[in-house]
């Protein structure tokens, strides 16, 4: 799985403070400067801390899964993807990353419905195409 970098952005309607914000945010660029750099156990580290401090992020789930799954393990990979979609399920990227981590497992049904849902959340977004397309899935 490739290595992204995804941009922090925590709710701000919520009621915490601002600096509560800050240093969420600040938690989720670090994470995401320890993805790029491969430091997956660091990464994981800062979006704990993120968690901690603001458990309705669901970027944070989303990016501390990918972590999870750049270190081979998908259970906790898809555990975060599920989270963040009960947070947000809305969240496009959660479903196409959940069904990368089936597809991985060699869950092809389960992959095509997640994919399937991204697409229907977004159905411009090629990258899911592709994979469902890999998958066999046409329509």
């Amino acid at each position: 799985m490739p290595t992204v970098k995804f941009v922090a952005n925590p709710s701000k309607g919520d009621g915490m403070p601002e600096s509560v914000h800050e240093t969420v945010s600040a938690h989720l660029d670090h994470g995401g400067d320890c993805l790029d750099k491969g430091k997956y156990d660091d990464a994981i580290a800062e979006y704990d801390k993120a968690i901690a401090l603001n458990p309705n992020v669901a970027l944070a789930y989303t990016n501390r899964g990918l972590a999870y799954a750049e270190k081979g393990e998908v259970d906790r990979a898809i555990a975060d993807y599920t989270k963040a979609m009960a947070i947000d399920p809305n969240f496009v990227l959660a479903y196409a990353l959940r069904g990368g981590a089936y597809k991985h497992k060699g869950d092809k049904e389960q992959a095509i419905v997640d994919y399937r849902k991204a697409l229907e959340l977004n159905p411009s977004d090629q990258l899911t195409k592709n994979n469902l397309k890999r998958l066999g899935v046409t329509s």
